[in-house]
């Protein structure tokens, strides 16, 4: 039995992750998204507790000992945390809900009147750490915690951040659309649905102008995004000008619109979700932000869920792993509290069971820390299969260059899947990124 643990916080968190990401590759995301504050004007706030917002500059707190700034999603769950610190430690801790936390983040660290610690995804790392923004942590390691997420909190071989939660795709399938899961292949998925005898618009729902959403099956194929060597990412080995890059390609091409048809450049965030729910499609490609809706539409029993699967005889799916945790400021004014409170595992620190336990139960979010990860997974079986999803990707690349390659990755998904030629598209998509790359 499954139970619609997920909280709106979380489903709200999983929306930002994606729209930063996807909904910048040319395509639509799921109708259940919120934009990202990377996407809306900018409404800067005052200091504010208890998620109080105004349309002043964000400035810090003046009559807090430590200062830590998030987003309306995750505020409340942080300033719990935040009050057992203060109180072990006898001070005066504020969190701040800020509309857009890591531009609002940088103007006010630069100016001197930002806050000590901020609370974001782990692809700002790159950007945060070419402007000097954040400090470098002051801890030997995080060996209780997944190493995955060590990996994204991670910039250089510098470890940058604390991490609490993990996010990734998983595959649903409809129990009568697509009988017979779990599936070890994306072959049988597709298989079971178009063997089902149901009148179906597509066996599988997959937002085929979104980067995000295609990297599972790209990266089953053999592709890749930028190379990655002994923990950094190397932006000058562009996996969409690859040899290995074009042949993925090709093989996702061979479900498109020229090949099977199993893929649609119909399919985007405004309908990707309702196709499923209305038992139009055997299988969905999507994440914890549609988990409700999903369970309350199938009920326990008539649907599953699962880590996204591969080709057939090619590479396991590798969809992106999101990671959100604390950054320690490099221009704070408290920043001894700072790194004490992020990396200790004192009681009222972050870096203890407690603390985590308490972002989990507000939060719902796969858990980074492995003792609260495998509590989770014991008492849900549906959360087991997100932390294992979770476990299956590959973190984001956190580096500035990344955001080179959303939009032309998406908009080449699109054409690929509508049937343009491979390789002509895949070097036009190679050649925006490494321009766009070039003059950022």
């Amino acid at each position: 039995m499954r139970k619609s643990f997920i909280s709106a916080a979380a489903i709200a968190s999983a929306a930002l992750l994606l729209a930063a990401c996807g909904g910048n590759s040319g395509g639509g995301t799921d109708a259940s998204e919120t934009p990202t504050a990377d996407d809306t004007a900018s409404a800067e706030e005052t200091p504010a507790e208890g998620g109080e917002e105004s349309s002043a500059p964000a400035v810090r707190d003046p009559n807090a000992d430590l200062v830590i700034w998030a987003d309306a999603v995750r505020s409340e769950a942080v300033q719990k945390v935040a009050d057992a610190y203060g109180a072990a430690n006898d001070i005066t801790v504020t969190v701040q809900t800020i509309v857009d936390v890591r531009k609002d983040f940088v103007t006010a660290n630069q100016a001197g009147n930002g806050p000590d610690i901020i609370v974001g995804a782990h692809d700002w790392l790159g950007q945060l750490v070419a402007n000097g923004a954040v400090e470098p942590l002051q801890v030997a390691g995080l060996d209780g915690y997944n190493e995955k997420a060590v990996a994204a909190a991670t910039y250089n071989g510098q470890l940058y951040a604390v991490p609490y939660g993990m996010e990734s795709l998983v595959l649903y399938c409809n129990n009568e659309t697509a009988p017979g899961a779990p599936f070890d292949t994306i072959d049988a998925a597709i298989a079971a649905a178009q063997g089902s005898g149901a009148t179906l618009d597509t066996p599988l729902v997959l937002q085929t102008s979104d980067a995000y959403h295609m990297q599972p099956l790209y990266s089953s194929a053999g592709g890749y995004i930028f190379g990655y060597n002994d923990g950094v990412w190397d932006v000058s080995d562009l996996g969409f000008a690859s040899e290995a890059g074009v042949a993925a390609a090709e093989k996702i091409a061979t479900l498109g619109e020229a090949g099977s048809g199993v893929l649609k450049t119909s399919i985007d965030g405004t309908n990707a979700a309702s196709i499923f729910l209305d038992g139009k499609a055997g299988c969905f490609v999507s994440g914890p932000w549609n988990y409700n809706d999903i369970s309350s539409t199938f009920g326990d029993d008539g649907f599953t869920m699962q880590p996204v699967p591969g080709f057939e005889g090619m590479n396991p799916a590798t969809p992106f792993l999101g990671v959100n945790q604390f950054y320690v400021a490099s221009n704070g004014k408290n920043k001894a509290y700072a790194q004490d409170f992020v990396t200790s595992t004192a009681p009222g620190g972050l870096n203890t069971a407690e603390a985590q336990q308490v972002l989990f139960d507000e939060l719902a979010q796969p858990p980074a820390m492995n003792e609260i990860a495998d509590k989770a997974g014991a008492e849900s079986p549906s959360m087991a299969i997100f932390i294992a999803a979770a476990q299956a990707a590959q973190p984001m690349p956190a580096v500035p260059a990344m955001d080179a390659v959303w939009s032309p990755a998406g908009q080449a998904w699109n054409s690929i899947i509508g049937g343009a030629d491979v390789k002509e598209t895949m070097a036009a998509a190679a050649k925006a990124m490494e321009e766009a790359i070039a003059a950022s």
